[in-house]
């Protein structure tokens, strides 16, 4: 029986970040599992935006720059695993932007044994997330026409 070890990877707009990584202690790297809620907790409840959560070690403060200058709201999120090196072995779960990012900076120390860095939680959200957002135009004029003209369409 073959066994498999998939490889799980975030990338926010170019930076790929593993999960794993023997230099955490100068990039960032992804602490612990990556949440991802779907759908609803009810059938009776409305349909919610699909919600990513990722909490990175941080020990250069990148992030923190770029949350500092409204960079990061609105990156391109990407959350995948792979089983082998090659790309046709990579598969996506979750594809998004950045909605924002919590610093704790009380845990900076206690994160990693090189006591500098920060714990960054990163919520994204789906494409639907946009949609919700977008405002029709005061202008927009809707044509008036009856069901069975609608039907007959």
């Amino acid at each position: 029986m073959a066994r498999v070890d998939p490889k799980p990877w975030v990338i926010i707009g170019d930076n790929h970040i593993p999960t794993c990584s023997d230099t955490y202690a100068s990039r960032v790297t992804v602490l612990d599992d990556v949440t991802i809620q779907w759908g609803q907790d009810h059938p009776t409840d409305d349909r919610k935006a699909t919600k990513a959560i990722v909490r990175l070690y941080d020990p250069a403060g990148e992030m923190m720059r770029r949350l500092a200058a409204e960079d990061l709201a609105g990156t391109m999120v990407v959350i995948g695993w792979s089983l082998g090196p090659a790309e046709a072995d990579e598969y996506v779960m979750f594809r998004g932007r950045v909605a924002g990012a919590d610093v704790d900076l009380s845990r900076r120390s206690a994160v990693s044994p090189v006591g500098r860095g920060f714990s960054v939680t990163i919520t994204c959200t789906d494409p639907s997330a946009d949609l919700a957002e977008y405002k029709v135009p005061d202008q927009t004029v809707w044509p008036a026409e009856t069901s069975i003209v609608r039907a007959n369409r």
